[in-house]
């Protein structure tokens, strides 16, 4: 048994002063890096080899970068130290001429061993000679890792580059054998590395995978005997095999695996390239497609090698997505993982392979569109696919870190014996020495080792499994509905029959849409990953909208307006809410979708800052009169200002805020917009004209909002009906001008202003069409103090101030109220409201209207408005909504408490679907739609599962309406 402190001593009794630094440094090292076994004995094995010892003594000591790589070497490849033993003269040279800091490259590597191999005129010799130099170069490789002079991407590029330049001698070697015999082939060979090999990420002990191709069919010539191409090949194949994977004198080079090659271990070695390229586009498998990513001619004619890939490319990396293939690296990974145990850094849960595979994954599903994708190596794929906006670069940069930090552990656990093993040790000692090679230090190394291990697995298979392993079948069909070309009709229709379009072409042509990017500085694949995984969620929102069509193509311009879509994609993938907003809105206010189109950026604007809980602003105006301040045309601002409030608050009301807020909200932006409107018109005159005034008094003038703006019950697209009033005399400063037509001017100049925002209607003031436009309050008494007709008191139960002066609105209003109120109805009241009513319904007879029609609802607006007249006299609060009205009523004894109810009711399920439809068309209209189709998408946008259940509801609401109005109208 060796005695290493007996060495020791030995070894410092005899060579005294020279031998103490080497022992000193040997102690130190060991205590540093415990547990390594044998170490003290492999030291004194090398010694044993040397002639003369006090000289390597002296060596050692003149270059501690020589012992320290010696100790490197023991520590971490027995395989290594190996070579050493057997002749220590190549350690010495690469240390002397500082090889292991140096990268060669397949070029210097080639040029090297051929000047070597030329010295020596026999076969085997020579075959000799090339084992001797991998080892050599592989020793140069190793003393470069372990002393961290080279960086992992370098050393498995060079030991790529190593491999192929013996591949190539070997070839040379092999062709060399039979050309006395057989002569030379009239024809090129081509030998392909697959897997790491062809990637460039081969490890110390990995197998090699190779293919063999020949050009053209043929014989060879200038021999003995006249051999055919194929048969030729095959001779020089098995050779070149033999050469590569035996045993010889000075050791073995590689371990070569053929069953790569296509019908693997049942096919022929050797294919000439029409031969090849027919069986891949003809039988080729998919995984033999995700095999030839990494397909790299190492050896032989290597034009011949890339002229084949290029033709393989459309094949490879096809445009024509099959679903139900790009499934198949997810299977392949899952049978790889199961067969592995678990301690495997290559094929367990999170290991080498979760990355590999994931990369090519992707590159077989967008390698067709993006040329650079087309890359062997996996760390300059990632990179690729960063760029493309396919993997976010913050999880590109962690899995390239944790590729890497695989990848050492993966050599420092091949380096040791040079086998091809995978698994990290169970036994502790041994883990604990594996940990300390790994760069872990102290008792710790073990288990800190372990701890990492786990941190890395843990992550790349939790990102593995968001890009790639927890695919489903449903998500590979829409990758193929978006990426290929020309999907087919059978996945179209899986995907597509379901939701119920009435333009299927048109729908896909849509959806296909949705994944191009309008700005070129963004990444279209960005865009498509976004989209993919956003996708199956839209898909079920489209299947439960009113009308799929129209909602898929609102969708669709909706993202037209967005600054960038895959920002937008990812926003509503990450908020459900958001997206059901988004849907609801794109499914229901088709009106609306306009004003997202007229105004880029609206989008962003609203859906960044909406707040759930707030319906109307109550800033709109301060905010109105900030944007328009300075400018010389208002309308832009006013109407971006305009539509962005209108689709707020319709986005509200598709959440299911009450209709009454609704209107109000409505009622109140259509307030402030008209006041801000109004200020501005006046102002701008008054520059010119100069205000009116009187007895050095400004005269002032106002709008009364009459209706259901007057009331605050607005709805989408309602007219603004308004009455425009003034104070009497004065005359404007600055031009010969009066009052009122300072006031008419600002009328008419503010209905021209808002007139792509607002209707505004002043056919409601006194004497109508024939009267003044603008009406001084004098005027307005007067009219007022005469008996009026019984529909225009009627009219005026809801008027209110609408903007303008305060003090000339309120007595206005208040005129009016007391006028129209107090006077005591005729006697013939009940009967006129009656014909009224008969005449409104034969407009609409042949209409389903819920307005006009029998029991719609102006037979409540009618009942709140007769009783107001004939029970409050002159007690009616001005500016009240019909459900405040019908409750007020009730509570002055008027109606009993249960018909103000039921008639609320009514009223919300008529107005409500009114609305709907008006959000949708974006016109007064009231009809119900006569089409099954229409009336079920109608029901669909009230929130009714059929159109049965809107019909139900809107036949309740008429069996309750008119047998009150029937009742009460007396």
């Amino acid at each position: 048994m060796f005695d290493a402190e007996k060495w020791q001593s030995v070894l410092i009794k005899q060579y005294g002063p020279d031998a103490l630094p080497l022992v000193e440094a040997a102690n130190a090292f060991l205590e540093r890096n415990p547990g390594i076994p044998n170490f003290m004995r492999d030291l004194s094995t090398y010694f044993q080899q040397v002639a003369r010892v006090p000289t390597e003594l002296r060596a050692m000591q003149a270059d501690p970068v020589a012992r320290d790589l010696l100790f490197g070497l023991i520590k971490n490849s027995r395989f290594g130290f190996d070579i050493v033993i057997r002749d220590r003269r190549l350690f010495w040279q690469i240390i002397q001429d500082r090889e292991f800091r140096q990268i060669w490259g397949r070029t210097e590597l080639l040029r090297a061993c051929r000047s070597q191999l030329s010295l020596l005129f026999h076969y085997n010799p020579r075959i000799e000679q090339l084992v001797q130099f991998h080892q050599y170069h592989t020793l140069r490789l190793l003393l470069g890792d372990i002393g961290d002079y080279l960086e992992l991407e370098s050393i498995t590029a060079e030991i790529a580059d190593l491999t192929d330049v013996v591949a190539e001698c070997a070839l040379d070697l092999a062709k060399e054998k039979y050309k006395e015999r057989y002569g030379e082939a009239q024809t090129r060979f081509v030998v392909f590395g697959m897997g790491k090999l062809g990637g460039r990420e081969l490890n110390y002990s990995s197998d090699i995978d190779l293919i063999f191709m020949y050009g053209k069919s043929g014989s060879t010539t200038g021999g003995d005997d006249s051999y055919d191409h194929h048969s030729y090949f095959k001779k020089v194949g098995a050779e070149l095999i033999r050469i590569l994977d035996e045993r010889h004198g000075s050791g073995r080079l590689y371990r070569v695996d053929m069953r790569l090659r296509p019908e693997g271990d049942s096919g022929e070695l050797v294919l000439s390239y029409s031969e090849t390229l027919n069986y891949y586009y003809t039988v080729g498998r998919h995984w033999e497609r995700q095999a030839m990513i990494k397909a790299r001619p190492i050896a032989g004619d290597l034009e011949l090698g890339y002229r084949l890939l290029k033709e393989l490319e459309p094949w490879v990396y096809s445009r024509r997505i099959r679903n139900d293939k790009i499934g198949e690296a997810r299977s392949m990974r899952r049978r790889i993982e199961k067969r592995a145990q678990e301690e495997d850094l290559k094929a367990g849960v999170g290991g080498i392979r979760d990355i590999e595979f994931m990369v090519q994954y992707l590159q077989l599903i967008y390698g067709g569109r993006y040329p650079d994708l087309r890359n062997q190596t996996t760390i300059q794929t990632l990179h690729a696919l960063m760029e493309h906006g396919l993997l976010p670069s913050t999880e590109v940069t962690e899995l390239i870190e944790h590729y890497s930090w695989l990848r050492m552990a993966e050599h420092r656990l091949q380096m040791f014996e040079s086998r091809q093993v995978h698994e990290i040790p169970v036994d502790e000692q041994a883990l604990q020495f594996l940990a300390h090679r790994c760069g872990f230090e102290g008792d710790s190394a073990r288990v800190d080792f372990l701890k990492h291990l786990d941190l890395v697995r843990s992550r790349v298979r939790e990102i593995a499994d968001q890009y790639y392993l927890r695919g489903t079948a449903e998500k590979d069909a829409l990758i193929t509905l978006l990426l290929d070309e020309n999907p087919s009709q059978e996945l179209v229709d899986g995907l597509l029959d379901p939701i119920g379009f009435e333009n299927k072409s048109r729908a896909l042509s849509l959806i296909r849409g949705l994944a191009e990017e309008r700005f070129f500085i963004l990444s279209r694949a960005h865009t498509e990953s976004a989209l993919i995984e956003l996708l199956p969620s839209i898909l079920v929102l489209l299947q439960t909208s009113p009308e799929p069509d129209q909602t898929l193509t609102n969708f669709n311009k909706i993202v037209d307006t967005v600054g960038g879509r895959h920002y937008f994609y990812e926003n509503l993938q990450s908020d459900p809410e958001l997206l059901l907003t988004v849907m609801t809105f794109a499914g229901w206010a088709n009106y609306l979708i306009d004003y997202l189109v007229r105004f880029p950026g609206l989008v962003d604007d609203l859906f960044e800052q909406m707040d759930p809980n707030d319906l109307y602003l109550p800033n709109i105006r301060q905010e109105a009169d900030d944007l328009i301040k300075g400018l010389s045309d208002p309308i832009p601002s006013l109407s971006y200002l305009q539509a962005r409030e209108m689709v707020r608050i319709a986005i509200h009301d598709l959440r299911g805020f009450d209709h009454v807020s609704v209107c109000k909200s409505l009622s109140y932006l259509a307030r402030d917009i008209m006041s801000t409107a109004f200020d501005f018109c006046a102002n701008r005159l008054a520059e010119n004209w100069g205000w009116p005034e009187k007895d050095g008094q400004r005269v002032p003038g106002a709008v009364l909002g009459l209706g259901k703006l007057g009331s605050g019950e607005l709805t989408y697209a309602s007219d603004i009906d308004v009455i425009f009033v003034c104070g009497s005399g004065g005359v404007c400063t600055k031009k010969d001008r009066d009052t009122e037509a300072f006031w008419t001017r600002v009328a008419h100049d503010l209905i021209k202003l808002l007139a792509n925002i607002y209707e505004v209607d002043p056919r409601l003031r006194p004497w109508g069409d024939q009267g003044q436009f603008v009406i001084t309050v004098d005027a307005l008494e007067q009219y007022w103090s005469q008996p009026r007709e019984l529909w225009e008191r009627l009219a005026m139960t809801r008027v209110a101030h609408l903007c303008g002066d305060e003090g000339i609105s309120q007595r206005a209003v208040e005129c009016i109220i007391k006028s129209a109120t107090e006077a005591a109805l005729p006697e013939n009241a009940a009967q006129d409201i009656i014909a009224m009513r008969k005449r409104m319904e034969e407009s609409v007879a042949d209409r389903d209207h819920l307005k006009r029609g029998p029991g719609g609802y102006v037979d409540i607006e009618f009942i709140a408005q007769y009783l107001s007249l004939r029970c409050l006299q002159g007690s009616l609060p001005a500016g009240m909504d019909i459900r405040s009205c019908l409750k007020y009523l009730s509570e002055q004894g008027c109606m009993k408490d249960e018909e103000a109810e039921a008639l609320q009711e009514a009223l919300r399920i008529m107005r409500g679907i009114e609305a709907r439809m008006r959000l949708s068309a974006g016109r007064a209209i009231s009809s119900i739609p006569t089409q099954q189709a229409e009336r079920l998408a109608l029901a669909r946008r009230c929130g009714y599962p059929n159109d049965q259940q809107l019909d139900e509801k809107v036949k309740w609401a008429r069996e309750v309406t008119r047998p009150l109005f029937e009742t009460l109208i007396v």
